[in-house]
């Protein structure tokens, strides 16, 4: 997963939270009264000296069109990103009471801020069964070929077992010119109960290596087609070609269920456009069937950048009104060539579904956060890049799962949560249990 200058925060959670509670103030913005005055718009200058200027007219709806040149959108996000720059520097200072310096060893202290799934599906036989009625689904981000390759491949063959899922999608797969066999084929040999695989390159690297996407599945893909994603260099910092790869399944009791593996751009202008293509593309698809469509990947989604992912997820009116504004801070990067639209039905977000089901305690405690993997969590931005989308008529969230937590040795044995060791990879994989009404 390429991104930008890590920035250390320790305490990831707060981070994280931060970046939801900004994104969410910018769509429910409401004045002060007091802030109102006889013109059409009024300014106020906060303490930063940032202008913001605020629609007399529509005092409980300050971002619609009325407020046609607003810096609103600008202003909260410099302030966001002022308010979380100062919250890292001051976790920085702190880090050497979390992470022993010459090691790559996690305090227990930071153990306890995960939640108790961190002991690994591995370690809890506590994942339930998949039930008849549904299909589990997971994504990992296996990190290509980092070393040790070995070591991890058997690591990664576990963790996914271990998940039972029906559906795995994978990115970050590649095909060397001097192996007879991709990292795809190579796990599918130590997973023989995934009969049903597929690679889909996304470019050529230097030295003839081939990056894309993978698919194990433990039912027959049909309808396989994909979508180029081309980079475009003169608007963004992202050269990498990215693709995005449908398959449809029959499920038995669920009919067809349509899914989609994508791994998208780190640029934020970039990932805009993108999202907007493969919207269209899934668009398209659903007008005419009303399938169940799982659109799942590493969507590179940063906790200070939602706003590429948000109009897939919107649904109240006035998010939809705000997301389909010149105030998108999205909107620059769409375009005649990348128009964009909001699907008539939106999707859910199966990790925020699965959360709200939770207690109140155990939703605050489960942000989700799948990069970095416990290993460098302490030096590098904590994000939820790995996501799992639903949109359906008929089925819904049961259950969902992060694994991939738990380090291992040299001989590939597992070792305790805050012990030093190899990693399967950077990220957390994903698992989510979609269920129909019986």
């Amino acid at each position: 997963m390429a991104r930008r200058p890590p920035i250390v925060s320790v305490v990831a959670l707060v981070s994280f939270a931060l970046g939801w509670f900004v994104s969410s103030s910018l769509i429910h913005l409401s004045p002060s009264p007091n802030s109102l005055t006889s013109t059409s718009q009024s300014i106020i200058v906060s303490s930063a000296g940032i202008q913001c200027p605020v629609c007399k007219s529509c005092p409980n709806r300050p971002l619609t069109p009325c407020v046609s040149e607003s810096s609103v959108a600008p202003y909260l996000l410099k302030k966001h990103a002022i308010v979380a720059e100062q919250l890292k520097a001051h976790m920085l200072r702190a880090r050497s009471q979390f992470t022993e310096p010459s090691t790559d060893r996690v305090h227990p202290a930071l153990i306890d801020l995960l939640p108790s799934e961190s002991a690994s599906i591995l370690q809890k036989p506590v994942l339930p069964p998949v039930l008849q009625h549904g299909i589990r689904v997971a994504s990992f981000n296996i990190r290509n070929f980092v070393e040790p390759w070995e070591i991890r491949k058997a690591a990664i063959a576990r963790q996914l077992r271990a998940t039972h899922a029906d559906f795995i999608g994978l990115q970050e797969l590649r095909v060397l010119p001097d192996q007879s066999m991709g990292q795809l084929e190579q796990l599918a040999q130590l997973l023989p109960e995934y009969r049903f695989t597929h690679f889909q390159a996304a470019q050529t690297l230097s030295g003839e290596i081939i990056e894309g996407l993978g698919i194990l599945s433990k039912h027959p893909l049909e309808h396989i087609e994909s979508l180029a994603i081309n980079p475009h260099p003169q608007l963004s910092s992202d050269t990498n070609a990215r693709v995005c790869l449908r398959v449809d399944l029959d499920i038995p009791k669920l009919g067809r269920v349509e899914v989609f593996v994508a791994h998208l751009s780190f640029d934020a202008g970039e990932q805009c456009r993108q999202i907007a293509q493969v919207s269209h593309w899934m668009e398209s698809t659903w007008q005419s069937t009303r399938a169940s469509q799982i659109l799942l990947g590493d969507f590179n989604v940063y906790f200070d950048f939602e706003w590429s992912i948000d109009p897939l997820t919107a649904r109240s009116r006035d998010a939809k009104d705000f997301l389909a504004s010149p105030l998108n801070p999205c909107a620059a990067a769409y375009s005649q060539q990348f128009p964009f639209h909001l699907p008539e039905h939106s999707f859910i977000d199966a990790w925020l579904s699965f959360v709200a089901q939770l207690d109140r305690r155990e939703s605050r405690d489960n942000p989700g956060i799948t990069y970095p993997a416990m290993h460098n969590i302490a030096t590098a931005d904590s994000c939820r890049p790995d996501r799992i989308l639903l949109r359906s008529d008929t089925l819904h969230v049961h259950h969902a799962r992060r694994f991939g937590f738990l380090p291992f040795d040299d001989d590939g044995t597992e070792l305790p949560p805050g012990r030093s060791g190899f990693f399967a990879s950077d990220h957390l994989g994903v698992l989510v249990d979609f269920v129909a009404p019986q």
